[in-house]
């Protein structure tokens, strides 16, 4: 019921009136669809959950990403650093990151290599090279045009980079070159009109982009996902409280991969 009366708000807002049963069949449609999906078998695992800089052990890890070579990059939130990980689970490399509050939580790669990281701690996001040489960076504390209070996920799109600003309830978007601040969307003026309190997102945490058309963002505390056009439009949202299959608790990680939508839950 909560999914579908998101759908009837914003449909109204861009298409005109809809009837709450077209709402809700949309609704059921997802539901369907995750009731269908194939339950995904753990290939391996790797690393101990557990304080300490040693090799092997994360604290708070939050996003990885996939490089070009095939390893996996992770964000090893508590210990201040970057770690690299074959798929067969072996230990490559770190990068540490640069002071003591530099916690991060969310990771990109292009096809060059270049790490794009949000980092939580220091409300920056900041491009690396291969070799974890700054390239670039931006951010810094406050709600102003290029601000971030406390970012979260974080994902490429061609010549865009997209981060949730978790703390501003929005996304912003900036020059995957430069990171100079191009826009930012999910709060103010369009929350508004659709009745929202100024606040379309809620507790924003990951994002994902699919076929460098539709921008997808977890909302961890409204139990959704929403989908977005690289513009900052709202298209729809999917999911809504509970256990049942196309429903979240607290979702904070989306992936996509072979047109399927992977979603990780906090409480579930």
């Amino acid at each position: 019921p909560a999914v579908a009366r998101h759908i009837v708000s914003f449909s109204a807002h861009y298409n005109g009136d809809v009837s709450y049963a077209q709402a809700a069949a949309v609704c059921h449609s997802w539901a369907a669809a995750a009731a269908k999906a194939q339950h995904l078998q753990k290939a391996t695992s790797f690393g101990l959950l557990k304080a300490g800089k040693r090799t092997g052990r994360f604290d708070r890890p939050h996003g990885v990403a996939f490089l070009p070579s095939g390893d996996i990059a992770i964000a090893d939130c508590d210990n201040f650093r970057l770690q690299f990980w074959s798929r067969e689970g072996c230990y490559q490399r770190e990068i540490a990151m640069d002071g003591n509050t530099a916690c991060p939580t969310g990771i990109a790669c292009n096809d060059m290599s270049e790490l794009f990281v949000a980092v939580h701690g220091s409300h920056q996001v900041v491009k690396l090279n291969p070799s974890g040489i700054t390239m670039a960076s931006t951010g810094g504390w406050g709600s102003g045009d290029g601000q971030l209070r406390h970012p979260w996920g974080i994902c490429l799109s061609g010549d865009r980079v997209y981060v949730v600003d978790n703390g501003n309830h929005r996304v912003c978007c900036f020059d995957a070159e430069t990171l100079a601040f191009l826009f930012a969307f999910g709060s103010g003026e369009l929350a508004n009109q659709v009745g929202l309190n100024g606040q379309l997102l809620q507790d924003p945490k990951g994002c994902a982009v699919h076929r460098d058309e539709l921008l997808v963002v977890a909302d961890a505390a409204a139990n959704v996902c929403h989908c977005f056009t690289q513009e900052g439009f709202q298209l729809r949202c999917i999911g809504g409280e509970g256990s049942t299959p196309g429903s979240f608790k607290e979702p904070t990680g989306v992936a996509i991969s072979n047109e399927q939508l992977y979603v990780t839950e906090r409480t579930d």
